[in-house]
């Protein structure tokens, strides 16, 4: 028995199955590739449920992360926050909006 099948198997037995996986493990990424746990490696064209698509483990966001993560962690809306305020700033300076909303999915997103 493979690790894929091992893993599958036992995430069947453990996880609800509210999505239909195809029986791939992944383990690791960079950029638009992932890795499976048999080493194999593929494209992910897939942005992801609520996240957006910034690849895997670009450097840059790597860094930033470690540095955020070694500061304060996720606060949600419920509290203002440095990094969320200039983020917003950034946005509205550039786009047409003078107001951004972060939200976690689509359903917040077609309330606000």
């Amino acid at each position: 028995m493979t690790e894929t099948e091992r893993l599958v198997e036992l995430g069947r037995r453990v996880l609800f199955r509210n999505y239909r996986q195809p029986d791939i493990v992944l383990v690791e990424g960079e950029g638009v590739r992932v890795r499976d746990v048999e080493g194999r490696t593929y494209f992910d064209l897939i942005a992801g449920i609520a996240t957006c698509g910034l690849g895997h483990c670009h450097p840059h966001v790597v860094k930033a992360v470690r540095a955020q993560a070694g500061r304060l962690w996720h606060v949600s809306n419920l509290f203002w926050n440095e990094p969320n305020i200039r983020l917003a700033e950034r946005l509205t300076a550039t786009c047409f909006a003078d107001r951004a909303f972060f939200c976690n999915s689509g359903a917040e997103a077609n309330e606000a």
